[in-house]
C-alpha cells in the first residue's frame, strides 16, 4: 500500500509519527502473553516497524522525519466506546520508553530526522494537555494541528534546504 503512495504522491518528506496504539497492551501473536512498549520483543518490533519505514522513504528519496510522542490522558468519553479510566497508555513512562526507541532507531540510520514534538507541545501555555490544542487528551484539534504545523513547517523547511545544499 505504501509503494502506490510512493508512486503516486513522490513525497521529499515523510512524517513518522506513532499514537497510542503504539504504547497500548497487545499479543505479538495469537495466544502470546500480552506485552507493552518495555518488554524486549515489543521494543525490538517497533524499532523494526519503525526502521522499516524509515528506510522506505529513503529507498523513495523522501527524507523521514519521525516525530517523537506527546504524553496522553485521554478524556473518558462513553460515545466513542471508551471504557472508563484508568488507562494505562496514559503511563508517561510508556511514552518516555516509545520516544527512546524513536531516537535509537533513527539515531542509526543515516538520512532519517528527528523533531521533538513532545518538548515543544510541553512548552505551550497550558503545557501537553491544554484544552485549546488538544481537547480528548489525545489528539491535535484543529488548533493544535494549526499551531503544530506553524512550528514543524520551517523545521522541516530547512531540513529540505540543508539536503539540497551540495556537500
Amino acid at each position: 500500500i505504501l509503494a502506490d503512495a510512493y508512486a503516486s504522491f513522490a513525497p521529499n518528506v515523510v512524517i513518522i509519527f506513532g499514537g497510542v496504539a503504539d504504547i497500548a497492551d497487545r499479543r505479538l501473536v495469537d495466544g502470546g502473553p500480552i506485552v507493552q512498549v518495555g518488554d524486549p520483543e515489543y521494543d525490538a518490533r517497533i524499532s523494526q516497524t519503525i526502521d522499516g519505514l524509515v528506510r522506505e522513504a529513503l529507498d523513495h528519496s523522501a527524507i523521514p522525519i519521525v516525530l517523537t510522542m506527546p504524553v496522553i490522558n485521554p478524556i473518558y468519553d462513553p460515545g466513542n466506546a471508551m471504557a472508563p479510566p484508568p488507562y494505562d497508555e496514559a503511563e508517561p513512562d510508556r511514552v518516555d520508553q516509545f520516544d527512546a526507541l524513536l531516537r535509537s532507531t533513527v539515531a542509526g540510520v543515516p538520512g532519517a530526522r528527528l523533531i521533538d514534538l513532545r518538548s515543544w507541545m510541553e512548552t505551550q501555555p497550558g503545557g501537553s494537555f491544554d484544552a485549546s490544542l488538544r481537547s480528548d487528551g489525545v489528539h491535535l484539534n484543529r488548533n493544535g494541528a494549526l499551531l503544530a504545523a506553524k512550528w514543524l513547517l520551517p523545521q522541516i523547511r530547512e531540513m529540505l534546504n540543508a539536503t539540497a545544499q551540495p556537500r
